[in-house]
């Protein structure tokens, strides 16, 4: 079967060792049908108010791997669900501070090529989070020097705004 169909398969018992599977293969697959896949596996995570997902810091790490794909357009997609996962599981939150923390020092995220497709939007969530959340952060002065990068200045002006608000 397509991945797409077996994601679909996936009984809720089964839901998070696939995933890790899926996520390899998505690296060989075209980007728009790797588009699907993972907007097809934030669907049966986040169904019914997250029923599926027993480990958050496992899908919180599914979201973080989802934002290594080159050329996906689903950086909105991941950084709500980033959002979402974090304001609502109290037990994640230092986890997921830990992990927006590392994104935000790892620069990929922010060049030309991956502002146009929009994954650039994961450091709105990562931004937003570890501000709003910065008792738990590691290494506060190395999250305020992330944010103060200056290649900020070529992300959208909404995403420049959480970066400020949150120094």
């Amino acid at each position: 079967p397509s991945l797409i169909s077996s994601i679909s398969l996936s009984s809720p018992l089964s839901l998070e060792a696939p995933q890790s599977h899926y996520l390899t293969t998505l690296l060989s697959i075209s980007t728009d049908y790797r588009d699907e896949v993972l907007s097809k596996i934030v669907y049966m995570c986040s169904q019914n108010n997250y029923q599926y997902v027993t480990n958050f810091e496992w899908y919180i790490t599914v979201l973080v791997e989802m934002t290594r794909f080159e050329g996906t357009r689903q950086g909105h997609l991941i950084a709500g669900q980033m959002l979402d996962v974090t304001i609502r599981v109290r037990d994640v939150r230092p986890f997921a501070v830990k992990q927006m923390a590392t994104i935000l020092e790892n620069t990929h995220l922010f060049s030309g090529s991956t502002h146009e497709n929009g994954i650039c939007e994961v450091l709105y969530a990562a931004a937003w989070i570890t501000g709003e959340f910065s008792s738990f952060l590691p290494d506060a002065r190395g999250t305020i020097d992330a944010l103060l990068n200056p290649k900020i200045t070529a992300l959208p002006a909404h995403i420049q705004a959480v970066f400020v608000q949150n120094i």
